[in-house]
């Protein structure tokens, strides 16, 4: 069977355009190992508080059935399939992300931390080093604010890739 008649077609046709009957849209292309993340479970708690059958849920999002069936299996999509979606369930499409935003601003605070945190004290150091001269002593001081920053960076870097 050729790969094209696979996917069901289910968009309708822009006025003016012919839609080929049987033929994957860009939205039903399989992501082979590409694409986003996304929360299956989420997803299919959406879509049964609606009462809608994942066929429903591919009509109304524009996609295939397979493509439907494929998110909540295997739990990735295209960007374009993930907006289809998330429009059809009138929801924004980084809700339907396996790590969403949300989860990220715990590490933009401890990145911010460690970036103002530097600054101050760098900025001390350099106040110091003009008021009384001592370059040696600034050097040391810049240096050990710098192998602090480092080992936060990699310390906050580490804890997050454990979390996933």
């Amino acid at each position: 069977m050729p790969l094209a008649g696979i996917w069901r077609h289910t968009r309708r046709p822009l006025p003016g355009t012919v839609a080929p009957v049987n033929q994957p849209t860009q939205a039903d292309a399989p992501s082979a190992g590409t694409g986003r993340g996304i929360n299956a479970s989420v997803l299919r708690r959406l879509r049964v508080e609606r009462s809608w059958s994942q066929e429903e849920l591919a009509i109304a999002a524009g996609v295939s059935l397979r493509t439907v069936q494929r998110l909540e299996a295997e739990a990735r999509g295209s960007v374009r399939t993930l907006k289809c979606v998330a429009a059809a369930l009138e929801v924004d499409m980084h809700n339907l992300e396996r790590k969403p935003r949300t989860e990220l601003a715990g590490a933009r605070w401890g990145y911010g931390g460690v970036a103002v945190g530097s600054a101050c004290a760098v900025i001390a150091v350099l106040a110091e080093w003009i008021t009384n001269g001592n370059a040696a002593q600034a050097g040391i001081s810049l240096g050990i604010i710098g192998a602090i920053a480092g080992v936060s960076c990699a310390v906050i870097g580490t804890l997050l890739d454990r979390r996933e």
